[in-house]
């Protein structure tokens, strides 16, 4: 690798996976970074003038929910910048946009199906499982045994079939699961899902599905949680929104969950994030609410580093 390419990580990412990122590129200069100060890896001191041809967002910046503005001011203005890679799933950030716009090489990691697709796990489980009337009555000390449904013999539909969605289907299905998929374009790989379910008859079939998931990509701010979608839900299904707030009409969801279709929603994402303290998706009875976590796995940071280091060797 070249000398005049210069690469900014986080201080964090390199203590933890320095060696990797050398042995990808032993020739390059590595600038980390922390909110206080840039050093040069190489002489060990402060840098003034941060010019990097190469960026990496590595999953550490994102824990928190903290922000990566104070990062991304290091990168956003080098007239020397090439490539910027993002230890993230989705590339819609409108600073991402006008990279691109400059002709910088922009990236992205497939490493959260695992992590996402044992949180969607759980949630099923819990609905299924009516896990709540458990937990209530071990507070009253009840003793109050019910039964639950298996996840075998489940109907899942699984919208947006990419790395994430893909593992969420394959997931449910060796549990037993019967898995329809749907996408923008029908891949290749359909392996755990029984059917194909194209974007035009996705209406038709969600009366069929008993947990719902939305696991696909924001399309130019277009609803696709709307309140024909609720309406055609059965009454006593989960819907399950790992992807982008901006998918789910949030106040038609609230009439809906009223009305008793669908039975309950977990919202990991929102339209406005953090969620706004006054939102009655808080108290909402059949809502559960997450801050925005289910990707916030303790395996990503490896997976994260071992994707940019085999695009930076290549």
């Amino acid at each position: 690798m070249s000398t005049e390419q210069t690469i900014l990580t986080s201080a964090a990412a390199y203590a933890e996976f320095g060696d990797l990122l050398h042995a990808a590129a032993p020739e390059a200069r590595f600038l980390l970074a922390s909110p206080e100060r840039v050093i040069d890896c190489g002489t060990g001191k402060q840098v003034r003038e941060v010019r990097p041809t190469i960026a990496w967002l590595s999953s550490d910046l994102f824990a928190g929910g903290s922000g990566v503005a104070w990062f991304a001011s290091l990168f956003i203005n080098s007239p020397a910048l090439r490539w910027v890679h993002s230890s993230t799933a989705g590339l819609d950030s409108p600073v991402f946009g006008k990279l691109r716009e400059r002709g910088v090489r922009v990236t992205g990691a497939h490493i959260y199906g695992p992590q996402i697709s044992e949180f969607v796990l759980r949630e099923a489980l819990d609905h299924l499982q009516h896990a709540a009337a458990w937990r209530a009555g071990q507070l009253t000390r009840s003793w109050a045994p019910h039964d639950f449904r298996e996840m075998a013999g489940t109907t899942w539909l699984v919208i947006g079939l990419g790395e994430i969605g893909g593992r969420i289907a394959r997931t449910a299905h060796a549990l037993g699961a019967r898995v329809l998929g749907s996408a923008r374009h029908e891949p290749t790989d359909l392996s755990g899902m029984a059917e194909y379910v194209s974007p035009d008859a996705v209406t038709d079939r969600l009366g069929d599905a008993d947990v719902v998931v939305i696991a696909r990509p924001a399309l130019d701010d277009a609803v696709l949680v709307d309140r024909p979608f609720l309406d055609a839900m059965a009454p006593d299904s989960l819907l399950v929104n790992i992807s982008r707030g901006s998918l789910v009409d949030e106040v038609a969801l609230l009439a809906a969950l009223d009305a008793g279709r669908p039975a309950r929603a977990v919202l990991d994402v929102f339209a406005s994030e953090p969620l706004p303290t006054d939102s009655p998706l808080w108290s909402h009875p059949k809502v559960v609410v997450t801050p925005h976590t289910s990707g916030q796995g303790d395996g990503r940071f490896a997976r994260g580093a071992q994707v940019f280091a085999k695009l930076l060797r290549a």
